[in-house]
């Protein structure tokens, strides 16, 4: 039988990318996942499947670098 860590899978703290202070968005990049977000946020205020991610770090695999867009949203369909 096959026995699954995800935890073991994981990168650590360490191994996970972080600032080097250089800024690469400028700040309309900035400003309009945010707004977004707000928007978002006020219409499906009661929206329990859903999220909307700005400037994380998306892995495919623990193995490759982060894919990082400006924003993503992920939606979850309920099962009637």
């Amino acid at each position: 039988m096959f026995h699954y860590n995800p935890s073991s899978c994981l990168p650590s703290s360490a191994e996970l990318p972080d600032s080097d202070v250089t800024p690469v968005d400028n700040e309309l990049q900035i400003l309009i996942p945010s707004l977004l977000l707000s928007i978002l946020t006020s219409i499906w205020q009661s929206c329990e499947d859903c999220f909307f991610g700005i400037n994380m770090g998306i892995y495919y695999a623990a193995s490759t670098i982060a894919i990082v867009p400006d924003g993503f949203l992920s939606l979850g369909f309920k099962n009637s």
